[in-house]
Formats: structure tokens, C-alpha cells, sequence
């Protein structure tokens, strides 16, 4: 799925149901790092983003900053009304997350 975020295409997957999981991959990556992992959490709703400008995900400048790559995150969690969410991320993706 894509949502459109300052004019360019974010690419996340949607997975399961239950308590949500937001998984943010590192630098140079994409969300399919996480594809065996999540298999061991078929009691949540996970998400997997390509942030900003990795995988299938457009870019918006030649940088981002972790705190707009955040905005994507919140962006994504709020059209589904999660209020509530457990964020990992690797390397870059938990510097996002910490944002």
C-alpha cells in the first residue's frame, strides 16, 4: 500500500491483527529485512514502512531527517486510528523511532 506524504509515495505493508508493531528498517534498507522476523508475531497487527526515499518509497529531497521520516510513521499509524504502538527500528530506523 502507499500513502502520499509532501508528494511522494510511502510503501507499507499492513500484516495481522491484534496490539500494533511498527518495524523501521536501518539506512540503505527497506522493510522486507523484517519479512522472516514477523512470523513469530501472528498475534499483532505489524507494520512494515520503506521510509523516506528507501525501497519502494519516493523521497522528497535529496536528505531527510529523522523527524520527517517520524511524520511518515504518525501519517501511517493515524489512518489506521492507532493511538497506541510499539516501534522498532534498526540502526536509522531507531533514531526514527526515537523521534
Amino acid at each position: 500500500m502507499f500513502i502520499d506524504f509532501e508528494g511522494a509515495r510511502v510503501y507499507y505493508e499492513v500484516h495481522g491483527e491484534g496490539p500494533v508493531l511498527v518495524f523501521l528498517h536501518g539506512f540503505l534498507e527497506d522493510s522486507s529485512i523484517w519479512t522472516d522476523l514477523i512470523k513469530s508475531f501472528s498475534n499483532y497487527k505489524i507494520i512494515l514502512i520503506d521510509l523516506l526515499g528507501h525501497g519502494k518509497s519516493g523521497g522528497v529531497s535529496n536528505t531527510h531527517s529523522m523527524d520527517m521520516m517520524a511524520e511518515t510513521v504518525n501519517l501511517i499509524l493515524n489512518r489506521y486510528g492507532n493511538d497506541q504502538a510499539v516501534v522498532l527500528g534498526h540502526s536509522m530506523g531507531g533514531y526514527v523511532a526515537l523521534a
